[in-house]
């Protein structure tokens, strides 16, 4: 499932073909955000790899939240490193391999092409694969059906069809079936409690009496 929900976002929808005039002329972000989000996945690969170099600028930080956590870092210097120098092994590994691919195709020119244009002369974005389509399959054999979407109007399946209109609408079963059910009676059943807020003074005194004698009696058999 994870497969098909990266190849769809990445096949279909980035790197699809552009369907508006808009999305044909979308760029890459600028310099300042590849920057910032660079400076990010530095830090989170640093922390992969070494965690302990995060360590010393944590304990800075750590002693005047929680004594226990900052008695506990001194220990953790002395984990092992293998793992981490496992990690950037095989990373400088990788980094090696594609020097070399890119050496050895150096003087190859790419040919361009569709990214889905399956073999056509002219493709256009109507032959591309929808998001739909290419989920269709997964969507409809591999999830229950409780997670499947329901449509709404019809797909074409005549020669040389008008146009037509499809919805489909995921439901979360959860949030349907569980939460707005309990919330709707447990909102019903307050909505009843609006009867004591009807303006009457002498209705809010007895409720807060009735109240305050109640906690009393209950503090009272607690001490008890």
């Amino acid at each position: 499932m994870a497969i098909i929900v990266f190849t769809r976002l990445i096949g279909i929808a980035l790197c699809g073909e552009p369907r508006t005039a808009a999305a044909s002329t979308a760029h890459e972000a600028g310099l300042r955000m590849q920057a910032s989000m660079g400076l990010l996945f530095l830090l989170c690969f640093t922390g992969g790899l070494a965690p302990v170099l995060l360590l010393t600028p944590i304990a800075l930080v750590v002693p005047g939240l929680d004594p226990l956590l900052a008695a506990a870092l001194p220990a953790a210097y002395a984990a092992p490193m293998w793992i981490g120098r496992t990690g950037a092994l095989l990373v400088a590994l990788l980094l090696l391999l594609i020097f070399i691919s890119r050496r050895l195709t150096a003087h190859n020119t790419p040919a361009t092409a569709p990214t889905w244009g399956c073999g056509f002369s002219f493709p256009t974005p109507r032959m591309a694969y929808s998001a739909e389509g290419y989920a269709d399959l997964a969507a409809t054999s591999l999830m229950p059906e409780s997670l499947q979407p329901s449509a709404t109007g019809g797909r074409a399946v005549t020669f040389f069809p008008g146009p037509a209109l499809l919805g489909l609408a995921t439901a979360d079963p959860f949030l349907k079936q569980l939460c707005e059910p309990l919330f709707t009676k447990f909102a019903v059943s307050c909505s009843r409690l609006r009867r004591l807020q009807s303006g009457n003074l002498y209705l809010y005194i007895l409720y807060i009496f009735v109240t305050t004698g109640l906690l009393l009696v209950w503090t009272a058999l607690r001490s008890g």
